[in-house]
């Protein structure tokens, strides 16, 4: 991941007329790329492996300090919060507890 030298905000990758570029998310500067950030790696999974993807990242959400939190009370263990995650290509929303592993759709949670 690449930071703005002027506010420290990340830079957001884009790929306009073949070549890459930066821009900072929060003054919009633009940053053009080195050799280096052209160094791209794309893993294609088995339909075998997909599902093993998918649940390595619920399992690991929970305790990923980048993750969304929200308050919504675990319906298995009470814990105050629970974790919410997008999965897959068509962004399933869900939410995951990492107090007792309670992996739901987040439109089938109750949100008080």
């Amino acid at each position: 991941m690449k930071y703005c030298p002027s506010c420290e905000s990340h830079l957001i990758p884009q790929t306009a007329r073949m070549s890459l570029q930066f821009f900072c998310a929060k003054c919009n500067k633009p940053y053009d790329s080195t050799p280096d950030d052209t160094l791209r790696s794309e893993i294609n999974y088995e339909a075998s492996e997909t599902g093993e993807k998918y649940e390595a990242v619920e399992n690991n959400a929970p305790f990923d300090t980048a993750a969304k939190r929200v308050a919504i009370q675990c319906p298995g263990c009470f814990m105050p919060f629970l974790t919410h995650i997008y999965e897959g290509p068509s962004c399933i929303s869900k939410y995951i507890c990492g107090g007792c592993g309670f992996k739901e759709l987040s439109s089938k949670v109750k949100k008080d």
